[in-house]
C-alpha cells in the first residue's frame, strides 16, 4: 500500500511543480510599449569615406499591433548628392524586404522608410539595415532611427521634413532616437 502512495504522489507533484514555474515563467514577462520601444533599440552604425551603413535590432516586441512605417533619417551637414540607398529587413535570419528607395526630408535629409509589419510568420522592421552611398565631399552631421505606430498614410515623395508630414497626415504616434556614428 506504502508503494501506492510514491506512484500517486509523484505525478500529482511533478504537476504542481509545473504549474507554479510556468504561472512565474509567465507573471514575469515583462511587456513594453511602443514609447518604450526606443530604450531597446540596439544600432550599429559604420561610416566609409562615402558610405554609412546602420543596422538595427530590437531586443524585444512592444505590446500590440505593429503597423505603419519607420524610418532611418541623415542629416547631412550640407546639399548632397546621394546615389543609392538599400533598405534590407529579416526575420529569422532570413531577408524578407528589400528595397532601393530614399526621400528627400529637406535640402540636407534624407529619409528611408520601411514597413513595421506582422504577416504570416514574419514580423517587418524589428531587424534590419540600412545602405546609403553618398558625394564623397559630403558629411554626415546626424542619424536618427524614426519609430511610429499609427496607421497613417505619410507622403513620399520629396519635400518637407518628417515632422511636418506626420503632422499633415495626422501622426502623433512617433518617437525620434539619435543614433551614434
Amino acid at each position: 500500500m506504502k508503494s501506492n502512495k510514491i506512484v500517486l504522489l509523484l505525478p500529482l507533484a511533478s504537476m504542481i511543480l509545473l504549474f507554479v514555474f510556468g504561472y512565474f515563467s509567465l507573471a514575469n514577462d515583462e511587456t513594453i510599449t511602443h514609447l518604450e520601444l526606443q530604450d531597446y533599440v540596439n544600432t550599429d552604425t559604420t561610416v566609409n569615406d562615402n558610405q554609412i551603413q546602420l543596422t538595427w535590432r530590437w531586443e524585444q516586441l512592444p505590446d500590440g499591433s505593429l503597423f505603419g512605417n519607420d524610418y532611418i533619417e541623415i542629416h547631412f551637414e550640407d546639399t548632397t548628392q546621394v546615389d543609392y540607398a538599400k533598405v534590407t529587413l529579416f526575420s529569422r535570419n532570413e531577408e524578407i524586404y528589400s528595397v532601393r528607395e530614399w526621400i528627400e526630408t529637406g535640402e540636407d535629409r534624407i529619409a528611408i522608410p520601411f514597413p513595421t509589419s506582422m504577416e504570416d510568420q514574419n514580423v517587418f522592421g524589428p531587424n534590419g539595415s540600412v545602405t546609403v552611398t553618398f558625394d564623397e565631399s559630403s558629411e554626415i552631421e546626424s542619424v536618427d532611427y524614426v519609430h511610429t505606430w499609427m496607421d497613417v498614410e505619410v507622403p513620399k515623395t520629396d519635400g518637407p521634413s518628417l515632422e511636418e508630414r506626420f503632422e499633415e497626415a495626422g501622426m502623433i504616434n512617433y518617437w525620434r532616437k539619435r543614433v551614434d556614428k
